[in-house]
């Protein structure tokens, strides 16, 4: 049986990838200008909510592998979502935008391998390119933001490839926010949840995105301000249509995914997401969805 293919977000997941949190504890850095943290994470800590994250998804039935390797030094290398693109045919190993991301790219591939996974393109400079910044529509259209982070929206070489693999790309703006020392992909204010349901923050949504999406069927759970600006909102996790997994701190955006029929399951992610910076959907790369 293959163990790959996830040309979906919201499919159900059998199999994941995530990237233990593993450093030099001493290691000095600038944590808020080098990687954007509020402050230094602690490392027991940030497993400990780690494994718990890990042992819900498998509590769902999901097989959850490790990115095994050194990667001391690649603090952000816990954001597994970021490096690749999982095909039907294999992975796309993606270079990302942030100078102090791109050792995780060599890191990803070698993981990758070592499972069996083939590698069908790795991109090169001047192509960037953030998991984040991609959210599978159905298995045939690719929504890609237009980043800070990423260009591969923009890029022929990308959307040739895409297009082999018998997938439309459609290109989606994301805004400049505060500017290139922060981080915004376009799932930090659009998940899907179910193939005719998003949660999104509409407010800094491009008009061709938001009528895009409605052309497609999708209604939206819009996020209010105050869950927005707390940084993690919209971003959620689909384990299976209307199943989704998010930060327990965001009640009014769990009372409207109930309401529109969705199962909702949560974690505590204080080190891992609030000071790192990155919810459910960045941990986690789907390796295999049924769909």
């Amino acid at each position: 049986m293959r163990g790959y293919g996830s040309q979906s977000a919201v499919a159900p997941l059998r199999r994941c990838l995530l990237r233990r949190p593993s450093w030099d504890s001493k290691r000095e850095e600038d944590w808020q200008k080098t990687w954007g943290y509020d402050r230094k994470p602690e490392l027991e800590r940030a497993q400990a909510e780690h494994d718990r994250f890990a042992n819900t998804l498998r509590d769902c039935g999901v097989q959850v592998d490790y990115l095994q390797g050194e990667a001391d030094g690649l603090f952000d290398a816990v954001f597994a979502h970021d490096r690749a693109l999982i095909t039907d045919e294999g992975a796309i190993i993606l270079r990302s935008g942030k100078p102090t991301r791109q050792g995780e790219s060599a890191l990803m591939e070698k993981g990758l391998r070592s499972l069996d996974i083939p590698i069908i393109y790795s991109m090169e400079s001047p192509m960037t390119a953030d998991g984040g910044d991609f959210l599978w529509l159905n298995s045939n259209l690719l929504l890609a933001g237009y980043s800070y982070r990423s260009n591969a929206a923009r890029e022929d070489e990308f959307v040739n490839l895409m297009s082999g693999l018998g997938v439309e790309v459609r290109s989606a703006p994301v805004p400049h926010w505060t500017g290139t020392g922060d981080v915004m992909h376009l799932t930090s204010f659009i998940s899907l949840v179910d193939s005719d349901l998003a949660v999104a923050y509409r407010k800094i949504m491009a008009v061709e995105t938001v009528e895009f999406l409605q052309k497609q069927g999708i209604s939206f759970v819009d996020v209010s301000d105050d869950e927005f600006d707390m940084g993690l909102g919209a971003n959620v996790l689909a384990v299976a249509p209307r199943k989704c997994l998010m930060l327990k701190d965001y009640p009014k955006v769990r009372e409207d995914l109930e309401a529109a029929g969705a199962e909702v399951m949560v974690f505590s992610g204080e080190e891992i997401s609030h000071n790192m910076k990155g919810g459910a959907t960045c941990m986690t790369l789907a390796l295999m969805r049924d769909y």
